[in-house]
């Protein structure tokens, strides 16, 4: 189907446009112009309340709509996620799982496989947060899962993949360098997390091939003047991204604003969402035989320790902008073409000819409207908060 969005902004990933279209034919995207150059012939929708971005994805989901994919690693599960994630306007994501068994781990990829199978376009691929990370800065993981890795276990990891698209979190605590760098040549993309590790060994690892650390500031050695830790290894790369967490609780905004500084459109925004996202009624939820309380936007153990979040990709890109100083082009960045680069999705994160026809669409408040995934158009139900 040949169609045209007509925009009152349309922001292609590397510049703003007023009063333009983005003109769409089947599976790509065939042109952004003049509103006036809409070819008479193509049947136009049209969002002149709206901001048009590049579709949102979102790299570190554990679950949403009720469901956590370490209980229902399942394609059914990828579906139900993404139908409560679509409704704040992510396009894309990755099903995220939390130091698992290894038959989890494999269940998981099964569940994967047999989404792709079903057509499920919207699952870019799996991101694997542990087990092979710190016991010091484990968060609510499961300890009784974190383990050292083995050659044999990752050997089984990389069967059961295939060649799927795959995120790793993974700390040197943990894993050799040896190891990174064997995952590294099979194509997976490795994160440095859930690490209680050096500055000196963070840089060895981003020599190995890290190429992203997983929420930054969160479960990570801090920066300090004679101990810069991780926090610090990743501010002072030269090309590592870092994923972040911009709900409110688990980074300051005053922190998220000197790592947008420092990082720029290597900074990615991450929800690190849990079952309550989409399911507004849930209060409690277990993780392992944690149970987790929901209230106040944030879910927390008994502790009152944070475990994920209740927060949407939309809402954090709101607040990058209203609370951290994030111009609102970079926080969409951060939102799409940023995390499709790190996952090396070249026809994703930017709206020009050739590339995927993928967007989300935005109202004056930044609340998603519609989505496009792929070339198909689907308008959302009024703006859902997640407040």
């Amino acid at each position: 189907m040949r169609y045209a969005i007509l925009g009152g902004r349309v922001f292609t990933g590397e510049r703003m446009l007023h009063d333009a279209a983005v003109l769409i034919d089947g599976a790509e995207i065939e042109g952004v112009m003049a509103r006036g150059d809409v070819p008479l012939d193509v049947e136009v929708i049209d969002r002149s309340d709206c901001l048009i971005a590049p579709g949102f994805i979102d790299m570190q989901v554990n679950g949403a709509g009720g469901i956590l994919f370490n209980d229902e690693p399942s394609a059914d599960a990828m579906r139900v996620v993404y139908d409560a994630q679509k409704q704040f306007g992510t396009v894309y994501y990755l099903p995220t799982i939390i130091t698992p068994p290894i038959e989890t781990t494999l269940d998981f990829w099964t569940g994967f496989h047999s989404a792709a199978r079903r057509g499920l376009r919207s699952v870019l691929g799996l991101h694997l947060e542990g087990p092979y990370i710190s016991k010091e800065k484990s968060g609510v993981h499961d300890h009784a899962y974190i383990r050292p890795a083995t050659d044999v276990e990752l050997n089984r990891v990389l069967e059961a993949r295939a060649d799927m698209p795959c995120l790793m979190t993974v700390a040197p605590e943990s894993i050799s360098a040896e190891q990174i760098g064997k995952l590294v040549r099979a194509g997976v993309i490795v994160s440095l997390g859930h690490s209680n590790t050096t500055y000196d060994q963070a840089m060895a690892a981003f020599d190995a091939g890290v190429t992203m650390v997983t929420h930054l500031y969160n479960a990570m050695s801090p920066l300090e003047h004679r101990a810069p830790g991780v926090v610090g290894a990743a501010l002072n790369s030269r090309d590592v991204f870092a994923g972040i967490i911009v709900d409110g609780f688990h980074v300051d905004y005053g922190a998220v604003e000197l790592a947008y500084k420092l990082l720029g459109d290597r900074l990615v925004l991450v929800t690190d969402a849990m079952p309550p996202l989409g399911a507004p009624d849930m209060k409690s939820f277990k993780l392992s035989d944690r149970e987790v309380i929901v209230g106040e936007g944030r879910c927390v153990d008994a502790t009152g320790r944070l475990a994920g979040a209740n927060v949407d990709l939309a809402s954090c890109m709101r607040n990058c902008v209203q609370h951290a100083g994030v111009r609102l082009e970079d926080a969409l960045r951060m939102a799409s073409y940023s995390p499709a680069r790190v996952m090396r999705m070249d026809r994703l994160g930017q709206i020009k000819p050739g590339y995927l026809p993928s967007l989300t669409v935005l109202d004056d408040d930044l609340f998603a409207q519609a989505v496009v995934i792929e070339g198909r158009y689907e308008a959302l139900s009024q703006p859902v908060g997640n407040e």
